[in-house]
């Protein structure tokens, strides 16, 4: 169930950012199509750690972060997104980037499984960072 609610999230992030990666990423054959989902889930994690500067870290600077990225997405949504929408090319190859991707995150997934361990190289480290970010009320958190 969270593999789900993480990919249907991580969707959601890619459907906010698409009109910026649109933007951005315009000159590409697809016109960004497959950079949406990586670029918004980037988009989303970095302006909440800057909104976790100025409100408490945790769940009002996710919110704050995604009101705000929404709101440009719904100003751009007609003028940039809808074009490229109504292209068959395009849209053929947004579904099968998306098919792709969620291939991927299951075979990923899949392999995690089998080895959950938190043992080798720096698993450790990372969790400890993790945790550190976890308890932290504003970014950066302290050491």
């Amino acid at each position: 169930m969270n593999l789900l609610a993480f990919w249907l999230v991580n969707g959601l992030f890619g459907i906010v950012a698409q009109p910026i990666a649109l933007k951005l990423f315009g000159g590409l054959p697809d016109r960004g199509l497959g950079l949406a989902r990586p670029f918004g889930l980037l988009l989303v994690t970095y302006l909440s750690w800057i909104c976790g500067m100025v409100v408490p870290a945790g769940t009002w600077s996710l919110i704050l972060s995604l009101s705000s990225l929404f709101l440009l997405c719904t100003l751009s949504w007609k003028s940039v997104v809808k074009p490229v929408l109504d292209d068959p090319k395009l849209r053929r190859d947004l579904v099968l980037y998306e098919a792709v991707g969620f291939a991927a995150f299951v075979f990923f997934a899949w392999c995690r499984s089998h080895y959950p361990d938190i043992t080798a190289t720096e698993k450790m480290m990372d969790l400890g960072l993790l945790n550190g970010m976890g308890r932290a009320t504003h970014y950066p958190p302290q050491n």
